[in-house]
């Protein structure tokens, strides 16, 4: 029995020709770049997920919480003034 002559590819690194190539490697590794553009995008989005989602959850809480009283404050003052206030 013969061996089955395997052909590889042969890759050669040259100075200043990586822009010449970009495209062309680009589509040749296309699948690779795109497994690692999903990659890059889910531990994003599970990153912020779990370390974003509980955090602004508390921060949004402690603004509406200290909004309020201003807002509140400021209804008080225009009732009182006789300006129009939120009841009309």
């Amino acid at each position: 029995m013969q061996a089955a002559a395997v052909a590889q590819a042969e890759i050669i690194i040259e100075p200043g020709r990586s822009e010449q190539n970009y495209w062309r490697d680009l589509w040749r590794y296309r699948e690779l770049f795109l497994i690692l553009a999903w990659r890059d995008v889910a531990v994003n989005t599970l990153r912020s997920a779990v370390v974003s989602g509980p955090v602004w959850a508390r921060l949004a809480g402690a603004m509406t919480d200290a909004s309020v009283p201003s807002r509140r404050g400021r209804e008080i003052a225009m009732e009182s003034c006789g300006g129009m206030g939120p009841s009309g």
